[in-house]
This record gives structure tokens, C-alpha cells and sequence, in this order.
């Protein structure tokens, strides 16, 4: 159980071999859909790596609709993309009854002088926290 999250040595190796494959002079672009987390809200914004890969992009105009040549071929263009970690082995942590146990587990370290409003924010965290998992694995 665990995250894939990329070293500098493997972010070099990646890059290193998109170069050889001749994707030097490629731009760089970001996912920005995988870098999420349930508690962005709280300040959690420095979010992890997961890995590197070549790909071709739809472009986009002005108004958001996808470009076309004049016969209507659509236009791409090639980039690397960066996207976020990603979530292994987390199904049977995840499955069924499972999942109150983790909110348990994890609701037994808020401290004793919290609030009930306090105890309910961080379960309800702790829940949102395995929801997010739970779609990461599926």
C-alpha cells in the first residue's frame, strides 16, 4: 500500500529518455486534474509527482473549442505532461466496512480538548481523505 511518488533521479532517468526519444524541444505542460488533494482547503498546496509522459494535446482557441485545420482535422500539438502521484493498492483498505475503520483509526489521534466542532471537521476530512482514495483507485 502506498503512493507512486517520483525521485529526482527517476524524474531525471524519465526525462533523460524523452530526450533521447527526441522530445527535447517539446513544451511542457502540467495535468492539473491529478494534482488534488481533500485538503487544499486547510493549505495543503505542495502536492507530489507521479510520473512524466509524452503526449499529443488537443489545441484550443480563444473560446475553448477545439481547433481544426480548414478540412476539419483536428489540430494537436506534442508535449510532455507532468501529472500527480498516484494511489496503489489502497482497494481493500478501501472496501466496505473497511473504510469506517480507517475514519476510526485516524479519529482516535485528534486530541482530547478538541471541540465537537473540531472533532467533526477532522472526521469529516479523514472521510473526504478516503473518498478521494477510494476514486484514485477505481
Amino acid at each position: 500500500m502506498g503512493t507512486k511518488t517520483l525521485t529526482v533521479n527517476q524524474l531525471h532517468k524519465l526525462l533523460g529518455k524523452l530526450i533521447e526519444e527526441g522530445h527535447g524541444r517539446d513544451q511542457v505542460c502540467i495535468d492539473k486534474r491529478t494534482f488534488s488533494h481533500p485538503l487544499e482547503g486547510d493549505g495543503v498546496c505542495i502536492l507530489a509527482v507521479g510520473g512524466v509522459e509524452f503526449q499529443h494535446i488537443s489545441q484550443v482557441d480563444g473560446d475553448g473549442f477545439r481547433m481544426e485545420t480548414k478540412r476539419g482535422h483536428e489540430i494537436t500539438r506534442r508535449t510532455v505532461v507532468i501529472h500527480g502521484e498516484r494511489v496503489y493498492g489502497l482497494k481493500p483498505l478501501l472496501a466496505g466496512r473497511r473504510v469506517e475503520e480507517y475514519i476510526n483509526s485516524m479519529a482516535k489521534e485528534i486530541p482530547k480538548e478538541a471541540t465537537n466542532e473540531e472533532v467533526a471537521a477532522a472526521v469529516n476530512a479523514v472521510r473526504q481523505y478516503a473518498n478521494h482514495l477510494r476514486e484514485m483507485t477505481q
